[in-house]
């Protein structure tokens, strides 16, 4: 994957974070959590975005889910409608 704009919805989680390590390199790294101050302290370091989840994915060509798997599909619903008709969710 290269020159895509990955939004991780759970970015600030230790696999978010690795996911975001590992593909940041030719890709755009937009990174969600529970709240944005958090997002913030993580995003930064590595020089990527970060929003509110339903946002981040609005415009992403692939959207990964790094969430709790007690909160999945609470968290797809939340963010599926606003993922662009032709991202990778």
């Amino acid at each position: 994957m290269i020159d895509q704009r990955i939004a991780i919805v759970g970015g600030t989680g230790k696999f978010g974070q690795h996911l975001g390590q590992v593909m940041g390199e030719n890709n755009e790294i937009v990174i969600s959590g529970r709240n944005v101050e958090r997002a913030r302290e993580e995003a930064e370091p590595y020089g990527w975005e970060y929003g509110e989840a339903k946002e981040i994915v609005k415009d992403a060509d692939i959207v990964i889910i790094s969430a709790p798997i007690s909160v999945t599909v609470e968290v797809i619903n939340e963010v599926g409608p606003h993922v662009p008709s032709e991202a990778l969710l």
